[in-house]
């Protein structure tokens, strides 16, 4: 990394150079615009090296205590700081059981498609994505929160978090089975790169306009202004979401079926949350300015692809399993002497 006196000076002698060749007038409209843009990046990228490393540093000396800290700032974040049930809880056991059965399913998906690829990139891009979701070893963390809600973090790999009043919420261990898929369906799906892609774009074009088209600073500060980020969000990160949530609504049923649950019982989760929409007077069928599009559309959604994910459970053999499954649980085998 260049020292800030020899940046400055080869920063001069690059401008000297500049004007000597187009001429001082060229130099001043193009040449200045684009060093600015130099030093901005040198700068933003040194920044980025020295925090990166030092966070990777402290992640290998120590790994649980990072960990911890990482789910702790997640949690203030999403769910008000609740405590985390211990992994012996029934409801942790629970949540354990089922998500490793999504896990198991969405591998199956994911090798099922890879053999079914048109050609070698669509066939790489599905390795890659299979080989993200088997290196970890996925938790499945209850948050001790009253609010019904589920999430992946972008910025914790490896975990899907779900809070007790989901659990209360909940029925049967098919519409868990279908909450936990529509989670991993969104780390499978990459939402949460292609969002963060999205924010890292806006902020390198407003690096670009602020370079090369302002020297004054004052739409420097404009941008600061808390409604661009709201016109940004509304208009371009929103609807990126809706779409999101529906992408892994569809992909969600279809693990349900692999995992060998119930299709027809799981969408019943999605009944359950309009009920308590309707409960806490919120419309299920108004258009949220929200990142989830109306439950009741969502529900209307899965009700159309059920036949799919239905004919993808007879395909599995899921039925003749459940029914011999049903005929040892009605008539355990004699134990052994």
């Amino acid at each position: 990394m260049l020292r800030f006196g020899a940046f400055s000076r080869w920063n001069q002698r690059a401008h000297t150079w500049l004007t000597q060749r187009v001429g001082h007038t060229l130099a001043w409209r193009y040449g200045r615009p684009a060093l600015r843009l130099g030093r901005v990046m040198m700068a933003t990228g040194s920044i980025f090296a020295v925090g990166y490393s030092a966070g990777m540093r402290d992640c290998l000396e120590d790994r649980n205590g990072s960990v911890s800290t990482m789910m702790s700032n997640i949690l203030a974040r999403t769910s008000h700081r609740g405590s985390v049930l211990h992994p012996s809880d029934p409801l942790a056991v629970r949540v354990a059981r089922v998500g490793q059965e999504v896990i198991a399913a969405a591998e199956q998906h994911m090798t099922a498609r890879i053999e079914a690829a048109r050609d070698d990139t669509e066939r790489s891009v599905l390795a890659e994505r299979l080989a993200r979701l088997s290196r970890h070893r996925w938790n499945f963390v209850v948050v001790d929160d009253a609010s019904p809600n589920a999430f992946v973090a972008e910025g914790l790999p490896g975990f899907v978090f779900i809070h007790r009043g989901m659990l209360n919420m909940l029925l049967n261990d098919d519409e868990l089975c279908f909450i936990l898929a529509h989670e991993i369906s969104h780390y499978i799906c990459q939402h949460g790169t292609r969002e963060r892609n999205l924010q890292g774009l806006f902020s390198a074009l407003q690096i670009v306009i602020l370079a090369a088209a302002d020297p004054t600073g004052l739409l420097s500060m404009a941008l600061e202004l808390p409604i661009f980020a709201s016109i940004f969000a509304f208009a371009v990160l929103l609807p990126v979401s809706r779409k999101a949530e529906s992408e892994a609504d569809a992909l969600g049923i279809r693990l349900v079926a692999r995992a060998c649950r119930s299709p027809e019982k799981a969408i019943l989760a999605h009944q359950r949350l309009a009920a308590a929409e309707a409960a806490q007077g919120l419309d299920a069928n108004k258009t949220p300015i929200t990142t989830h599009p109306p439950t009741s559309l969502r529900l209307a959604e899965l009700k159309s692809q059920l036949p799919e994910a239905q004919a993808l459970y007879e395909a599995n053999g899921c039925a003749p399993l459940k029914s011999v499954l049903k005929r040892l649980y009605a008539n355990p085998p004699p134990e052994q002497l």
